[in-house]
């Protein structure tokens, strides 16, 4: 299993806090683990240095 960092980003594309760090298959699984912290800010998911996804805003 992969470590992937999720990252909760604000409407002006600051990160805020630290990551929430998850442990996942592939790659579609960090983003299914991801989308069930979208809530009033976007998530980021990230592989090392590698952007997986963005997962927009729910507002």
């Amino acid at each position: 299993m992969a470590e992937y960092r999720l990252y909760r980003v604000d409407h002006e594309g600051h990160i805020q806090g630290a990551p929430l760090i998850v442990s996942c298959e592939d790659d579609d699984a960090a983003i299914a683990e991801a989308k069930q912290y979208v809530d009033g800010v976007s998530i980021e998911v990230w592989d090392r240095a590698r952007r997986v996804a963005r997962l927009p805003s729910t507002e």
